[in-house]
């Protein structure tokens, strides 16, 4: 199932990709968004490529109710974003895979990260693939829904983050 969110900050995109490898920024998002048991690592930094990678377990609510039992103590999952180095106008590509623990499911897809007149625009594109029949189909319906969730934290922390600076 397909995914596209979007997200506009009022900042340059060079100070957006800064923040998006800023270790301070990526502990509190993670924690914003309801996980236990985070790790992350970041690798690179802003002013060329980076990589940023979170391991994560998550409620098991994001699950539809009939399955819940089968994840009593939530879901782990990996998220990596790899980012490329910036064109002279700050713009950005990227790469983004999720993995779940234990799971046959999976997302992968493609960001990107550029200017607008008022400041920047994230987004990130791709698509939710859960190899179970039957039920495939709801539970990649509740992780799109997970993933615009995760979104609107994520803008939330962000807009935060960026006043701080």
């Amino acid at each position: 199932m397909r995914f596209d969110a979007t997200i506009t900050y009022p900042a340059p995109a060079d100070r957006v990709a800064a923040m998006l490898a800023d270790p301070e920024y990526v502990r509190r998002k993670v924690a914003a968004s309801g996980a236990t048991n985070p790790s992350q690592d970041i690798t690179g930094d802003a002013g060329g490529d980076f990589t940023v990678s979170t391991t994560r377990t998550m409620p098991a609510d994001l699950i539809p109710e009939r399955y819940r039992k089968f994840v009593p103590g939530g879901v782990t999952m990996t998220f990596v974003e790899t980012w490329s180095v910036p064109a002279s106008d700050g713009a950005r590509t990227g790469t983004l895979t999720l993995t779940i623990a234990g799971a046959p499911a999976k997302a992968a897809g493609t960001s990107t990260l550029r200017p607008t007149g008022q400041g920047c625009e994230l987004s990130y594109t791709g698509d939710v693939k859960v190899r179970l029949p039957i039920v495939g189909a709801s539970i990649e319906s509740a992780a799109v829904r997970a993933v615009e969730r995760a979104m609107s934290v994520e803008r939330e922390v962000g807009l935060e983050w960026l006043g701080e600076a």
